[in-house]
């Protein structure tokens, strides 16, 4: 969700500016599905970063704007190991950075350092998952870097399916390993075009 902030002018006599504060979802949505981002269940760890750029972003999404919850979409739900019922509590640090890129020119993961959630969360199956920030961030009006951080040290039978959209750019990086912080740039993941979908 997003805090806009609207300016509302009432002439009677004199001008008074009043500031409101009205909240508001905006979504980018598309028809792909991929079991590799934001998470990939399949594995223990995993680490996605994704630079939705300025021009991708929704209108909506104005500089100014507190950004104070993300959300994405499950597909399909892998089958939790040894339990037989759906898991999908994971245990997730997420870091959002706004950067002057567009999109990735190398494997090599880039620093994000700018935590926003550290939690566990419940994925819901064809829904949207909104995770609350702990720290809501003030939009500048640039591409937005997200790093989803999934250190559950637990995996599903089955892959989990997100809602995805395509880019022309490679502008997803995926790392698989032990327990992930984007910190460490010696990880080394696969780039894609491939960009989960995501409600602001």
């Amino acid at each position: 969700k997003i805090l806009l902030l609207t300016f509302i002018m009432c002439l009677v006599g004199v001008a008074n500016i009043k500031n409101l504060n009205a909240q508001t979802t905006v979504t980018i949505d598309g028809d792909g599905t991929s079991n590799n981002v934001p998470v990939r269940t399949y594995g223990r760890y995993s680490m996605s970063q994704t630079i939705y750029d300025r021009a991708i972003l929704p209108s909506q999404l104005q500089s100014g704007c507190t950004i104070t919850s993300i959300a994405y979409y499950v597909e399909e739900s892998g089958v939790a190991v040894g339990q037989g019922a759906q898991n999908l509590n994971r245990k997730l640090i997420i870091y959002i950075s706004e950067i002057a890129e567009t999109s990735f020119s190398s494997t090599t993961t880039s620093i994000v350092s700018n935590e926003v959630y550290n939690g566990e969360k419940e994925f819901i199956v064809k829904d949207w998952t909104t995770i609350e920030l702990t720290k809501p961030i003030t939009y500048q009006g640039g591409n937005l870097m997200i790093c989803v951080c999934d250190n559950t040290n637990a995996y599903t039978w089955n892959n989990t399916s997100f809602k995805t959209f395509y880019n022309a750019n490679n502008v997803c990086l995926r790392t698989e390993s032990s327990q992930t912080t984007p910190t460490n740039t010696s990880y080394t993941g696969n780039i894609s075009n491939q960009i989960p979908c995501i409600q602001f």
